[in-house]
């Protein structure tokens, strides 16, 4: 909740003390990743994910997810290897594969998969924009078809960065109620500067 307000510090405060309190949780695990990658400490959040899956080796969300960040850090092949490693039948639906293929930068695999997709999916606009696709992305807000977990998607996605000056994103916003809440994001990042990929 507090990540969906925009107020970051408080929430990795929170998560952190959570991590201590139940070191064994997978989900908490996740999330306290999630929070990093959403403030754009992306070695920290690496190191999450690696902790996640010593809690619950295999776990696809804390698999593909690690991929995303090691995407976003430059480090391609890692995040390739990954997600080729999992098998289809694996994945709990084609809108989660979808996500984490076009997450971890493999754009021919999830150009194949478009076609396939719902369009009303919650996450086509996050999947059209990290193709590029930014108007597509940008029709494809639907507040009808976005659920209260995909808020800190809005606040502080990098692929959604092309698109905070548009005032559709900003109506968008403004239909969940999350103007506040983005304003607050927004300046807390402008801030604190996302960690760059290093140089390879």
């Amino acid at each position: 909740m507090l990540l969906s307000a925009g107020r970051v510090d408080e929430a990795i405060d929170a998560l952190k003390v959570a991590t201590k309190l139940d070191p064994l949780s997978t989900r908490i695990a996740d999330n306290f990743a999630l929070g990093l990658f959403c403030a754009g400490r992306l070695t920290e959040a690496l190191a999450a994910y690696e902790q996640a899956l010593v809690v619950q080796p295999g776990s696809l969300q804390a698999l593909w997810q690690k991929a995303a960040v090691l995407h976003r850090l430059g480090r391609q092949d890692e995040a390739s290897a990954i997600l080729r490693g999992i098998p289809v039948a694996e994945w709990p639906s084609l809108s989660t594969q979808a996500t984490a293929v076009v997450s971890g930068g493999l754009l021919v695999e999830a150009v194949a998969l478009l076609p396939r997709l719902d369009r009303r999916i919650q996450d086509l606009a996050n999947f059209l924009g990290a193709l590029g696709r930014t108007e597509e992305a940008l029709a494809a807000l639907n507040p009808e078809t976005v659920e209260s977990t995909a808020f800190q998607e809005w606040l502080f996605y990098p692929v959604f960065d092309p698109m905070r000056s548009d005032p559709r994103f900003a109506k968008f916003l403004a239909t969940l109620g999350m103007t506040e809440a983005h304003a607050r994001a927004q300046a807390w990042r402008a801030a604190h500067p996302p960690e760059k990929p290093a140089s390879r």
